[in-house]
């Protein structure tokens, strides 16, 4: 089992550090962890910050917001500003996301159709230009063809989760074209 990323080696040279401090209920220092269970990804979220904009309460809550661009470009967005913050150009991440993607049932925001849920966050996902699109319509681009197959590249790696074997006998024409 991987704990905080480290490599094997390293963390067999510090084992009681590395154990103590990831997986008991309190922290070097003898203060006790708030939170256990599965409630304990909490106790490394700082809710005592500064910062209190609607995005910043958000992010401490693991609720992020993406739009997804006709090109099938993964962006970040936050709520309380306009503009992209960043495009997601690593393919397992956006496999995940893409992996765990269904109707946004939880009743919040509305405005974004589709919400992938892994573990305690929440990825809340929408088309970049909603108005071009039907509300049935998820956002999945595929953008190469490869081995038969529709793929969706993202900076030159593959979302595996986002491929489908392509059939042309499959192929329907809606009314809206």
């Amino acid at each position: 089992m991987r704990r905080l990323g480290l490599p094997k080696a390293r963390r067999r040279a510090f084992p009681g550090v590395f154990a103590r401090w990831g997986h008991s209920e309190s922290w070097p220092d003898g203060t006790p962890k708030p939170f256990r269970g599965k409630e304990a990804w909490k106790n490394w979220i700082n809710w005592d910050a500064p910062f209190r904009e609607e995005s910043d309460e958000l992010n401490r809550q693991r609720k992020f917001f993406w739009e997804v661009d006709d090109k099938g470009a993964l962006w970040r967005i936050e709520l309380c500003e306009m503009g992209r913050f960043g495009q997601m150009k690593h393919p397992k991440v956006v496999d995940d996301l893409f992996s765990h993607l269904q109707r946004n049932r939880t009743g919040e925001f509305p405005s974004f159709p589709f919400v992938s849920l892994k573990t305690h966050e929440h990825y809340y996902v929408r088309w970049a230009n909603p108005t071009a699109r039907l509300a049935r319509e998820v956002p999945i681009v595929f953008n190469d063809f490869r081995d038969g197959y529709l793929v969706h590249l993202v900076d030159q790696g593959l979302a595996k989760s986002l491929s489908t074997c392509f059939d042309p006998r499959a192929l329907r024409l809606t009314p809206e074209g």
